[in-house]
C-alpha cells in the first residue's frame, strides 16, 4: 500500500501539469481563506449596504478596464509557443513589445473614459455624488496593472509561483488591514484605502516578477527590437478585446443592473455569492491557467488529438469534483451563511443556483481553452453578440419579476448556450486550427 501511494506521488510530481496545478491550487486556496475572512470583517464592520458601495466602485472600474482590455495574455501565450517552436527569439521580443504597448493603451483609455463618463454612469445608477472620488482613485490604482503582459509571460514560462505569491500577498494585506479596521471601528474610507493598497501591492509584484522572468529568459531587452507589423497576433488580440467587451453584460453590467433594480444590499449579497463560488473556482482557475499554455504547445506541434483528450478528461474530472462541492454547500450552508448575509433564508435558492452555475462554468473550462487554442477566437464575437443580446433581454425581465433568483438562473442559461455553440462549431470544423 505504501509503495502504491509512493508511485502515485512520484507520478504527480513528475508531471509538470500536476505540479503547476497543485502550486496554483494551494495558493488560491490560501488566498480564498484570507478573502473569506476579509469579507466577514468588512460586512460585520460597515454592513452590507456600505460593502455594496465598495463592490459598486470595483464594478465600475472593472467595467471600463474590461471594455478596453485587449486580453493580450491569450495571444501572447499562443504566439510565444509558435516563436519558441521556430526558435525565433526576435519574434518573442516583438510579441512582448506589442503586448506592453497594447496594455499601456488599455490603461490610458480606461482612465480617460472612466473619468469622463463617471458622472453619466452615476446619474444613471442614482448613486450618491460622493462615490465619484472613490471611482477616480480606484481607476488610478488600476493604472499599475499590465494584465496582458504579466499574466501572459508568467503563465507561458510556468512561473506560477510568482502569480501565487502576488495573489496571496494581496489577500493577506487586505485581510489584515480589514481586521485592523474592524478592531479600530474605522469607517468606510479606511476599508476602501486598505483595498486599494492591497491591489496596488499585487500589481507591483506582478510587474516585478514579469521583469525578473524576462531577464531569466534573456528577453528583458524586448524594447530594443524594431517593432514589426504582426497581423495575426494583433488580429487575435483585437478579437480577444472584442470578446471581453461583448461579454461585459455577463460580467460587470450584471452587477450594475442588480444594483439599479435591487439596491446596494443585493449587490453585496451577489458579491458574497461570488466569494463563495470562488471556493469552487479555486479548483477551476488553476487548471485553466495550466492547460491553456499546454494546449497551445500541443496544437503548435500539430497534436490536436492530445489537446482534445486533455479537454475531455478535464470535463469528467471537474464535473465529478464540482458535484461533490455542490452537495457539500447545499448540506452545510445553514451553518455559515448567516455570518455573511444578514437574512440568509431569503437567499438559499439563489445561492444553490449560483453554486450550480460555478460548477458548470468550471467544468467547461476545457471547451473554452481548446476553442481559443485552436484559433477560433473570431467566432466568440457572433456567439456572444447573439447569446448576450438574449441574456440582456431576459435579464431585465427576470431581475424585476424574480429578483436575484431570476438573475442567476439567466446567468446559468447564458453559460449553457455559449458552451453548446462552441462544441457545435469545433465538431463542425473537425477541430482544425484556424490561426
Amino acid at each position: 500500500m505504501k509503495e502504491k501511494i509512493k508511485n502515485i506521488k512520484d507520478r504527480i510530481f513528475k508531471s509538470h501539469l500536476a505540479r503547476n496545478f497543485l502550486l496554483i491550487f494551494s495558493g488560491e486556496g490560501i488566498s480564498s481563506v484570507f478573502g473569506f475572512l476579509a469579507t466577514i470583517f468588512i460586512i460585520n464592520a460597515i454592513g452590507s449596504y456600505k460593502h455594496g458601495i465598495l463592490v459598486a466602485v470595483q464594478t465600475y472600474t472593472n467595467l471600463f478596464y474590461g471594455l478596453f482590455s485587449f486580453k493580450t495574455f491569450q495571444s501572447l501565450i499562443k504566439y510565444l509557443a509558435k516563436a519558441e517552436r521556430d526558435n525565433d527569439h526576435e519574434s518573442e521580443k516583438i510579441y512582448i513589445k506589442w503586448a506592453v504597448m497594447l496594455d499601456a493603451f488599455c490603461l490610458v483609455a480606461t482612465l480617460f473614459f472612466g473619468v469622463i463618463l463617471k458622472d453619466v454612469v452615476i446619474n444613471i445608477m442614482g448613486w450618491d455624488r460622493a462615490i465619484s472620488e472613490y471611482c477616480i482613485f480606484y481607476l488610478c490604482v488600476y493604472m499599475l496593472y499590465f494584465q496582458g503582459t504579466t499574466i501572459g509571460v508568467l503563465r507561458y514560462f510556468e512561473n506560477y509561483k510568482y502569480v501565487v505569491t502576488s495573489n496571496i500577498s494581496c489577500a493577506v494585506i487586505r485581510c489584515v488591514g480589514f481586521l485592523g479596521c474592524f478592531v479600530l471601528r474605522c469607517d468606510f474610507k479606511a476599508f476602501f484605502l486598505v483595498d486599494c493598497i492591497a491591489n496596488a501591492a499585487k500589481f507591483l509584484l506582478m510587474n516585478f516578477y514579469t521583469l525578473k522572468t524576462l531577464a531569466q529568459h534573456k528577453l528583458l531587452d524586448f524594447y530594443k527590437v524594431k517593432l514589426k507589423w504582426c497581423p495575426d497576433f494583433l488580429k487575435f488580440s483585437l478579437y480577444s478585446n472584442l470578446t471581453s467587451t461583448i461579454d461585459l453584460p455577463v460580467n460587470q453590467i450584471t452587477s450594475l443592473i442588480i444594483n439599479k433594480y435591487l439596491g446596494f444590499e443585493a449587490t453585496s449579497v451577489y458579491s458574497v455569492f461570488g466569494n463563495i463560488g470562488s471556493v469552487i473556482n479555486k479548483l477551476g482557475d488553476p487548471i485553466s491557467q495550466v492547460i491553456y499554455p499546454e494546449m497551445n504547445k500541443m496544437i503548435s506541434q500539430k497534436d490536436v488529438a492530445s489537446a482534445r483528450k486533455l479537454s475531455n478528461r478535464l470535463k469528467l474530472i471537474m464535473l465529478s469534483l464540482f458535484s461533490v462541492s455542490t452537495i457539500f454547500v447545499v448540506a452545510t450552508h445553514s451553518l455559515w451563511l448567516k455570518y455573511l448575509i444578514s437574512n440568509p433564508n431569503e437567499y438559499v435558492i439563489p445561492l444553490i443556483l449560483y453554486i450550480g452555475y460555478s460548477c458548470y462554468s468550471n467544468s467547461s473550462m476545457g471547451t473554452h481553452n481548446l476553442f481559443m487554442a485552436l484559433g477560433y477566437v473570431k467566432y466568440n464575437i457572433p456567439i456572444l453578440i447573439v447569446v448576450n443580446a438574449g441574456y440582456l433581454g431576459l435579464l431585465f425581465f427576470s431581475v424585476q419579476h424574480y429578483g436575484l433568483t431570476g438573475v442567476i438562473a439567466t446567468y446559468l442559461l447564458q453559460a449553457l448556450a455559449v458552451v453548446f455553440i462552441k462544441e457545435v462549431i469545433m465538431r463542425k470544423r473537425n477541430y482544425q486550427e484556424l490561426m
